[in-house]
């Protein structure tokens, strides 16, 4: 093999180990990309869940409150705790994993059946047969909601161990991502080292040497005709 093709083919595998790094950097990005937008989601769902356990528990207080004083006023706000509630729910869903969905979708049921008795009570009650709304809400309607907050619950929980999960994911991949990159490193240092001294001693101080020989030769030239 020629000089100038073992050359090109020092020269070629340096290129080659710019272009594996620059590779393995992208991967890795996409890798971290990955397991951060799964964190992310897992995060919104588990929000998401936890806030609309909290408007429906002001609800539940609203219900409460109504029934032991009568203010209508308890009644009017619901309202917009309903549709917070049920915009939490909604966004929770969009987040969920299939593995998710499942329990937040009995939890959301749970909730419009829970929701459904409480206003057939209400009604109940302003109709004039308070007591009749009163043993219901103690009896049937809080034994759905205690249903639905431990649907939630459940659902809460699927969210914070797969929360967990992924942020685990995110540090071990970015720890195997650096080990990785330091490895390649270091070899490709190593070759690179190699491939200079080998260029070096085969094509550059052949070349000097031959340089200082001709530039010998072309002052003894000088002199001799001097």
């Amino acid at each position: 093999m020629s000089l100038d093709v073992k050359v090109l083919g020092a020269v070629g595998i340096l290129v080659m180990l710019l272009v594996i790094a620059i590779a393995l950097a992208v991967a890795f990005i996409i890798l971290l990309g990955t397991s951060a937008s799964a964190a992310e989601r897992h995060g919104r769902y588990t929000a998401s869940v936890n806030a609309a356990a909290l408007y429906a528990k002001t609800l539940a207080n609203d219900e409460r409150g109504f029934f032991i004083s009568g203010d209508v006023a308890f009644v009017n706000q619901m309202d917009g705790g309903i549709e917070l509630a049920r915009a939490n729910f909604a966004a929770a869903a969009e987040a969920a994993s299939p593995n998710q969905r499942a329990t937040l979708a009995e939890a959301r049921e749970g909730f419009e059946r829970w929701l459904a008795a409480v206003q057939a009570e209400i009604a109940v009650y302003q109709a004039g047969d308070e007591d009749a709304a009163i043993a219901t809400s103690l009896g049937p309607t809080r034994t759905m909601r205690h249903a639905y907050e431990g649907w939630l619950a459940d659902a809460s929980s699927l969210g914070v161990v797969a929360f967990q999960d992924a942020t685990a994911s995110v540090g071990t991949a970015s720890g195997i991502s650096v080990i990785v990159l330091i490895i390649y490193l270091v070899v490709a240092v190593a070759i690179a080292v190699a491939i200079s001294l080998w260029v070096l001693r085969t094509v550059l101080r052949p070349a000097y040497a031959l340089f200082h020989m001709l530039s010998d030769a072309h002052d003894e030239g000088k002199r001799t005709t001097a």
